[in-house]
Formats: C-alpha cells, sequence, structure tokens
C-alpha cells in the first residue's frame, strides 16, 4: 500500500510539474507576443489555461457543460466566452518545439468549444493526436505540409481545411455530423490509416465552392469511408467530391450516401484496392467520373452484375436535346459534350473476369461496343460492317453466336438445290457423266458417276478450304437442255437454275465472310 501511495504521489507530482512547464512557457510566449499583438495584452483566458492544463495531463479539454442549452456547432456563436479559445494558442501547442516536448501522448482533445480566428499549422510536427469533438472552427485550418499522429473533427464544424501535403501516421476522422461550409483540400496528403467520413455532411452553400472534398493525388494506405452511421444519420453529399490520381491501397467505400442532384466523385486515374458501393448513391448522371479508375476487386456485397454495372459506368454522361454531356465539379451550369472512352468498360470487365462473372464481364464488352458506335460519326460503309459483326458474332465477343446463321444457310440452301435436283436443273459439270438411253433420245447419267447430295452440296459449297467433290461434279446449269420440254413448266426450269446459279454465289460469300468473322472472332482478330 505505501509503495502504491509513493507511486501515486510521484505520478501526481509530475503530472502537476507537466502542467506548470506548459503553462509556464505559454504565459512567458504570449507575454512576448502582447507587446507586438494587442489582443494578446491581457493575457491568456480562462478557457486556453485549462486546455493547456488538460493536455499537460493528457485529458480531454471538455467545454461542452458550459452550453448545454445550445449543443450544436452551429449555434456556436450564441456560446458563451467560456468556450472560446483563440487559434493562436492551439497552434503554438503545435508548433513550439519546446511546447511540444510537454505534451504527453494522448495529445490535445478539445470537446465542445468554438476557435476563434484562422488556425494556421503549415509545417508543424505534432506527432500526437490532435482531436476536436463537437467544435465550432469559425474560420479556416490550414495544414499545409504538416505532421500529425492522428487528425479528428468528430461532428466539428468547419469553414474550409486546406492540407496540402499534409501527413498523417494513423487516421483523419471527418466523421459523425462532421460538417464543412468550405473546402476540404487533401491534394497530395499521405494517411496512414483510414479515410473515415462516416455520417459527414457536405452541405450546398451559396455562392460557395463547389468542390467538397479534394484528395488529388493523395495516398491512402488504409480505407476510405463515404457511408451512414449506424445510428441512421446520412452521409450528405451536395457538391463534388474529387479522388482523381489518389491511391487508397484497401477499401473505397461508397454506401447508403445521399446525393444530391449536384453532387458529383471523380475517380479519374484512381487506384483502389476494393471498391464497395452501391446503387442508390451512385451521384446523377454526368457527376460521376471514371476515366483511368483502376481497382482490384469489387466487394462481393456491391453490384456485379453487368445491368447495373452497365448503368454505373453510363453515368459518366447526361443525356441532353443537344446530346450527351458530362458535367464539370457538380456544377450544372459548367458542362462539356461527353467524348466515350473504353477503358472503364475495359477494366470493370477485367476485373469481373478475374472474379469469375465472365458472362458479365463479356456483356460489358459488348456494350463497350455498342456504346462507342453510338458516340461516334462513321461512314456508312463503316457503319454496315459493324451491324453485321454486331448481330453476328456481338463484335467478336461471342463468334459461336454466327453458328445459327451458318446453319440457316444451310438448310436453305439444301432445300434449294434439292429441289433443283428434282426440277433437273442440277447437272453434272462433266458431259462423260452421260450415257445415251436405250429408252429414249434423251441423255442418261451415268450411275458410275457420284451421286448428288443436297446438304452436302450446300455444305461443300459454302465451307471454303473443304472439299467434299460434291462441288466438282454438280452444278446448277441453264445452259444445257432444260428446256426440252415446251410450255410455261419448261420456262419456270430455266429460271430456276439461272436463280440458283446466282444463289451459289451468293451463298460461296457468304461461307466465305461467315468462316472469317468465325476465324476472326476465336483468335480475337474481330475485337481488335
Amino acid at each position: 500500500m505505501a509503495s502504491d501511495e509513493t507511486m501515486k504521489s510521484d505520478g501526481s507530482e509530475s503530472s502537476d510539474q507537466n502542467e506548470c512547464e506548459l503553462l509556464t512557457l505559454a504565459r512567458e510566449h504570449f507575454e512576448r507576443v502582447a507587446k507586438k499583438k494587442v489582443e494578446w495584452k491581457d493575457g491568456l483566458t480562462d478557457p486556453e489555461k485549462e486546455l493547456i492544463r488538460k493536455t499537460a495531463v493528457g485529458e480531454w479539454a471538455d467545454y461542452s457543460d458550459k452550453h448545454r442549452d445550445k449543443p450544436n456547432p452551429k449555434d456556436a456563436e450564441k456560446w458563451p466566452d467560456s468556450a472560446v479559445l483563440r487559434a493562436g494558442v492551439i497552434a503554438w501547442l503545435c508548433k513550439d518545439k519546446k511546447a511540444n516536448g510537454e505534451i504527453p501522448c494522448d495529445g490535445i482533445r478539445i470537446k465542445g468549444a468554438r476557435v476563434k480566428g484562422e488556425l494556421e499549422l503549415n509545417d508543424a510536427l505534432a506527432l500526437f493526436p490532435l482531436a476536436f469533438e463537437q467544435c465550432r472552427l469559425m474560420d479556416n485550418l490550414v495544414l499545409l505540409r504538416a505532421h500529425v499522429r492522428t487528425l479528428a473533427f468528430d461532428g466539428s464544424h468547419v469553414s474550409s481545411i486546406r492540407a496540402d501535403a499534409l501527413r498523417v501516421d494513423a487516421g483523419l476522422f471527418l466523421r459523425n455530423g462532421f460538417t464543412a461550409t468550405g473546402a476540404v483540400n487533401l491534394t497530395g496528403a499521405e494517411i496512414g490509416g483510414q479515410l473515415n467520413c462516416i455520417g459527414a455532411k457536405f452541405p450546398q452553400v451559396v455562392e460557395g465552392p463547389i468542390t467538397a472534398l479534394v484528395a488529388d493525388s493523395a495516398r491512402i494506405k488504409g480505407s476510405v469511408f463515404f457511408r451512414s452511421r449506424d445510428c441512421g444519420e446520412k452521409t450528405e453529399i451536395h457538391r463534388s467530391i474529387n479522388f482523381e490520381n489518389a491511391t487508397v491501397d484497401d477499401c473505397f467505400q461508397w454506401i447508403d450516401v445521399e446525393c444530391s442532384s449536384s453532387a458529383a466523385l471523380s475517380l479519374q486515374f484512381a487506384k483502389v484496392g476494393v471498391l464497395w458501393d452501391d446503387a442508390k448513391s451512385w451521384p446523377s448522371p454526368g457527376n460521376l467520373h471514371l476515366h483511368g479508375f483502376k481497382c482490384d476487386e469489387i466487394f462481393e456485397k456491391a453490384p456485379t452484375n453487368a445491368h447495373q454495372r452497365l448503368e454505373w459506368i453510363r453515368r459518366q454522361r447526361k443525356e441532353t436535346p443537344q446530346g450527351y454531356i458530362r458535367i464539370l465539379s457538380g456544377n450544372d451550369g459548367n458542362d462539356e459534350p461527353y467524348e466515350f472512352n473504353p477503358q472503364p468498360y475495359e477494366q470493370l470487365a477485367m476485373v469481373l473476369r478475374e472474379q469469375g462473372h465472365v458472362d458479365d464481364a463479356r456483356e460489358i464488352l459488348i456494350a463497350k461496343e455498342n456504346d462507342r458506335d453510338r458516340h461516334r460519326e462513321i461512314s456508312w460503309l463503316w457503319r454496315s460492317w459493324r451491324f453485321t459483326i454486331k448481330h453476328t458474332m456481338s463484335y467478336g465477343y461471342e463468334p459461336w453466336r454466327c453458328t445459327k446463321y451458318v446453319l440457316c444457310i444451310l438448310i436453305l440452301g439444301a432445300s434449294l438445290f434439292q429441289m433443283g435436283d428434282a426440277m433437273g436443273v442440277i447437272l453434272p459439270t462433266n458431259d462423260r457423266a452421260f450415257v445415251p438411253s436405250r429408252e429414249s433420245a434423251t441423255r442418261s447419267i451415268s450411275p458410275d458417276y457420284p451421286d448428288f447430295n443436297a446438304f452436302f452440296y450446300s455444305l461443300d459449297e459454302f465451307v471454303p478450304l473443304v472439299n467434299l467433290r460434291q462441288g466438282d461434279f454438280w452444278i446448277p446449269n441453264f445452259n444445257q437442255d432444260v428446256l426440252t420440254g415446251k410450255g410455261f413448266g419448261a420456262w419456270v426450269c430455266y429460271f430456276y437454275a439461272l436463280f440458283l446459279r446466282v444463289y451459289l454465289w451468293v451463298h460461296i460469300l457468304a461461307g466465305w465472310t461467315l468462316t472469317t468473322l468465325f476465324v476472326g472472332g476465336l483468335t480475337g482478330l474481330i475485337r481488335r
């Protein structure tokens, strides 16, 4: 017991010493500042002293009991002075080297305070947590090239955050009712953990910025979360979210998000490990930008069927009377003509194929070709070619589809040739096949001559490089004596023989065409 009491006494003395040292440092610093800046002439306020004392002993500086009747940060202007801190005190704690050394590993944690003035932490090296809970930062927060351990704004309201090249060792938390009326700029930031925006709100502000969050070229080693809280509080997006060129090593989660018509999401050239989204959270048409976007996997609970994913890809464009457009920065008044790009289709198809959704991947690629033709001007000759390969083999992605056309042509040809044989207009190609008939003046075909088979004749003439010898021995012939009879029947035979000769040419050309397409589809030449 005596030992425990001694330890408690030593711990208390150490805490008091730390508190005194940090408060002494603060008083000395701001006495010097007061000689240059008149706003500091009265020294530290009681709330600021309390912040320093609580920080020195690793506790929360909690001012929420000062305004229990108005707990919401949006009412912070009505909070009493006992809950007001000047930004300069927090900046000094984070940037002053001596003060840094007196701050314990729990860091600076503030709850329910109104922070006056711009909080400028440029190039700060604060390797401890910096947390604001249910606070209101009245002016901008600037963290250019700053380095912190953890940064949290749970339930806090801010004007804007400029954090270009920010480095956070653990996580950045903009959650649980966090609200930003300005832009949160994380361009080039490096976050060692997660970027958590669960339950965040980015409202539309009159004459405010059209961008809510910019993480251009950011590197997030954990996950990015945009979703509603478990208690049901929605994540609300009314402006654009920009992750262009960003890298997210783990999961990019975009589910149960409430997007207005002006909300936009840009993932151009971004790379993520796992994509987890849902259809009801997708931005409206024209407000989704996916050019260059890559992901390694689509989460099993996210849409993976081709129909839904095509709707997702096609939200890159918006249909108007003047044509398709894409909306820039989530602003309906700032748009440009939509230009088709195949990369999102091909990337999506590759991911689906690797996850075992082979049929969906193929459907995505076929839709890519359909959309490509819809969005470009081509000549009638090229359009005819595209029409042919679309309906015969789905642009080469389903070469087996042409087999039904092959069978139809083979059966049609066999029927026509069989009728020609019955009418006597399919004749041998070699005159020596005929032998004189003893019973009449007409010639008859030698019994040693190969028999005619209508189906094999159709197959022989249709398939190139296959020789069943039927075509060598038989041909529709209107130059022979098919008009030996008289009357209407003879003329029918003549014209049918003429028709069969023309049809035979068409039959052969169709065979070459469909066979070439089939081989091209199997080898992938058509798809190229």
